[in-house]
């Protein structure tokens, strides 16, 4: 899931505020509850801590009337939600639910609120795994990528460069491994590409906005005109595609001709064959 500026548009900031901490907020209401008790029972030494940095962050790489201008500037729109990793949601959490349990002298109710404590860490949150391909290689790589990679380099050869055309920006990091595989795409622009409707593609046709036109095939499956399409891979110098298997391309590219290397569990591989 991403959250675009031209999406959310005023409501960016919120829209990744939402995002970073979606399956987590019993911890961030139990933050806030402890960022009011600092106040209420007045202590400054943890509100020097956990507080002023708060504030000093909505003043400034929470808001929107700053933040639009700096992300503008530098490229931040991908890569925001980041800013909102330095909370200390995690620290000032432990440090709590610590004080709730010392705070208690008999050692039943000392044991039971901790007993408590745990229980609630364990059901607010989600496991770090859900959902998630863990990586068992030594380039700690998710395991499709690597699959990818090889399937690739099978073809072209370990030493030589080649040009990828991907539907997914998680891909990327193939590059990590191997920095002979180039990207066709920036990985900014896979990632934030929107197709809205066919108004948007006569206008890519139009300009030959080639950048454009790939990333409405390979993210949306969207096809148009055979002969735009070659021209387009043409442009961008593309050797190979890595298709999300989803999007239901391959009888499609192999009309072109392209010849299938093979299949992850997610992705289709395609050499291009001029």
């Amino acid at each position: 899931m991403s959250v675009t500026i031209k999406e959310y548009g005023s409501d960016f900031i919120y829209g990744v505020f939402d995002m970073a901490f979606e399956g987590i907020r019993p911890y961030l209401l139990l933050y806030f509850i402890g960022i009011l008790l600092l106040i209420i029972y007045k202590k400054d030494d943890l509100k020097s801590v956990f507080l002023h940095p708060i504030i000093a962050l909505c003043l400034t790489a929470y808001n929107p009337y700053i933040m639009f201008y700096v992300m503008e500037k530098i490229n931040l729109e991908i890569r925001f939600a980041r800013m909102f990793w330095i909370i200390p949601l995690a620290l000032f959490m432990a440090y709590l639910l610590t004080s709730l349990i010392f705070s208690v002298s008999k050692l039943s109710l000392k044991i039971l609120v901790a007993a408590m404590s745990v229980a609630f860490v364990a059901i607010a949150g989600n496991l770090s795994s859900d959902g998630t391909n863990i990586a068992t290689n030594i380039y700690k790589l998710d395991n499709e990528s690597l699959q990818v990679h090889d399937l690739i380099k099978e073809d072209c050869g370990k030493d030589k460069e080649a040009v990828l055309l991907a539907s997914e920006a998680g891909l990327y990091r193939i590059r990590e491994l191997d920095p002979s595989l180039k990207m066709a795409l920036e990985r900014s622009y896979v990632r934030t590409f929107e197709y809205t409707d066919d108004e948007q593609l006569q206008r890519l046709i139009e300009k030959k906005n080639y950048s454009g036109l790939l990333a409405t095939t390979v993210r949306f499956g969207i096809i148009f005109d055979e002969v735009l399409f070659r021209e387009s891979i043409a442009k961008k110098q593309v050797d190979y595609l890595v298709i999300n298997q989803k999007l239901q391309l391959d009888d499609y590219f192999w009309s072109l001709g392209y010849t299938r290397l093979g299949t992850t569990d997610n992705y289709s591989v395609f050499k291009i064959v001029s």
